[in-house]
């Protein structure tokens, strides 16, 4: 290894954002990854010809004192509802941020979620504001933030990032997926309401803003950061843009019902600022390119 190399230990190696984190730095001479992960041999295959990652049994690495790191990217963590899968998620982010800190790491950066905040329609959803989670999932990854605070306060730098929506164009839980397949299908558009404000971030955004973290001086990292996009459609300007590309590019015509939306609006917005500031960063993909990407990458 490259004396000068910086050494990232990487957690969730093999979910969406570890992956696309892993797959921006296999080339990059400037760091050293080390990937833990519960799917070892799989990521051993497909990763063996980087030099620069290192690709490790999660329960080998917690029993190894070998495996120094400078800074750990926390990005495992179950993506579900389930209590249990919540806890036992729990369960693990404590053990991993111990042992990271006990191997010698300076740094600790988590990746926590835009969940812990109210769903609700809501006009600037900065880092001040309370957090107020409306599911297990935003209530457990608050615990997380709280585990991470006690365990690295006063002993390393760290910084909890509040991840906005992502999506990849193979993440198909995702409207904007879902939709563009239906339209692909023949299937008509069905909304309830229109007004909904819905901003995603692309994955390849979400990866790049963490890694252009790692140039910064951990010290001056704040506790807490938003990370998500500006940029943001209606749920109808979603639809009318994918009917707009797919009759240009295919030919297909693609119908939108509405029905009345008798609930309260919502939107997932976050203000994003404080990060794109101190990081001198923006994200590079609107959703309307990344429409665009996921009609022109349908198969």
């Amino acid at each position: 290894m490259n004396i000068a190399q910086k050494r990232v230990l990487l957690s969730g190696s093999g979910g969406l954002l570890g992956s696309e984190i892993i797959n921006q730095l296999k080339n990059n001479d400037s760091y050293n990854v080390i990937a833990i992960t519960s799917q070892s041999k799989q990521l051993q295959a497909k990763y063996k010809e980087f030099e620069n990652l290192t690709v490790v049994d999660i329960t080998e690495w917690f029993g190894r004192k070998d495996i120094e790191a400078d800074v750990l990217i926390h990005s495992g963590f179950p993506r579900s509802s389930n209590p249990t899968s919540l806890s036992a998620g729990l369960i693990s982010t404590e053990k991993i941020i111990k042992k990271s800190i006990d191997s010698g790491v300076s740094s600790v950066i988590n990746i926590s979620s835009q969940s812990v905040y109210s769903q609700s329609e809501k006009d600037n959803t900065t880092e001040q504001i309370d957090v107020s989670p409306e599911s297990n999932y935003g209530m457990t990854k608050f615990a997380v933030e709280r585990i991470v605070n006690a365990f690295c306060k006063e002993r390393v730098h760290f910084t909890n990032i509040r991840l906005a929506s992502l999506v990849a164009l193979n993440f198909d839980i995702r409207l904007t997926n879902k939709f563009v397949k239906d339209a692909f299908l023949g299937k008509a558009l069905n909304l309830t309401g229109g007004d909904q404000k819905i901003s995603y971030l692309d994955v390849r955004d979400a990866a790049s803003g963490i890694i252009n973290m790692l140039e910064f001086n951990s010290s001056k990292w704040k506790e807490v950061y938003n990370l998500g996009n500006d940029d943001y459609l209606t749920l109808v300007q979603i639809a009318e843009h994918i009917r707009k590309l797919l009759k240009e590019s295919h030919n297909i015509d693609v119908v939108i019902n509405i029905k009345e939306n008798s609930g309260p609006n919502t939107n997932n917005l976050i203000d994003s600022n404080l990060f794109y500031k101190d990081f001198n960063w923006k994200p590079d993909f609107t959703m309307k390119h990344f429409i665009k990407d996921l009609i022109h990458n349908y198969n």
